[in-house]
């Protein structure tokens, strides 16, 4: 919930309880303060623990990746096996977020050949989904379909959905209605993707394709719902 005042007061407990040095409890802590966004904490208490189990490194990987910091998180990646652990499936998650932040496409193949080929690990859906999101950014949709229709899972509309935002992108009008396609079969009501499609013929002069997007949307009762965020409001204690 990305709640900071509260992990402090838990970090705060955990200090008084002498817990802060049990390695689960280290990466817990420096996975808070990375949803929380205080990515210098996280660095903080990463120096300063023993880091002698792949779990905490996961985390800061995972951290300075999802914030953006990517070149971090590579540089933090390359220096697991110097320090004689070996990279779990999360980790390569990971890695493989921070080069799709920055479209380093060769990389993140690299990673994925080292995942399966050196380190031996299956991948998971997750794994297949930065990979298809990095082709994707690259401009590379062909590819990106391919390895959606052929990986070894059930598709579900989350990569199918990735692949209609990049046709958006790039203007892949045939791509788009491929993936808009898959995703209708999944879920007919899906409002997004009626009007994404529906833009993405638009912006390309295809008035009559998207007015039929736009008749299919009423005749099946697709409403686009309102979007809403929340936050968390502290009350001034009265003295």
């Amino acid at each position: 919930m990305s709640i900071l005042d509260q992990g402090r007061q838990l970090h705060a407990i955990v200090l008084t309880a002498g817990l802060d040095k049990i390695a689960l409890v280290q990466s817990s802590l420096i996975n808070m303060y990375s949803k929380c966004g205080i990515v210098g904490e996280a660095e903080k208490i990463f120096n300063w623990a023993e880091n002698d189990d792949i779990v905490s490194w996961t985390a800061m990987i995972n951290g300075y990746a999802e914030h953006g910091y990517s070149q971090e998180a590579i540089g933090l990646f390359e220096k697991v096996s110097i320090v004689g652990l070996r990279p779990d499936a999360i980790t390569f998650i990971g890695v493989l977020s921070a080069c799709n932040h920055v479209g380093l496409l060769d990389l993140g193949f690299h990673f994925f050949d080292l995942m399966t080929k050196e380190c031996r690990i299956n991948p998971s859906k997750e794994h297949y989904g930065c990979m298809i999101d990095l082709l994707c950014r690259a401009g590379r949709l062909r590819e990106a379909k391919n390895m959606t229709e052929s990986m070894p899972f059930e598709q579900d509309g989350v990569v199918w959905s990735t692949l209609l935002r990049a046709s958006k992108e790039h203007g892949d009008v045939d791509c788009a209605r491929i993936a808009a396609k898959q995703i209708l079969q999944l879920d007919p009501t899906c409002a997004g993707t009626h009007i994404t499609l529906a833009n993405i013929y638009a912006s390309k002069g295809k008035w009559r394709e998207a007015a039929h997007v736009r008749k299919l949307m009423r005749t099946r009762g697709v409403i686009k719902e309102p979007g809403w965020s929340w936050i968390k409001m502290w009350k001034k204690p009265v003295k």
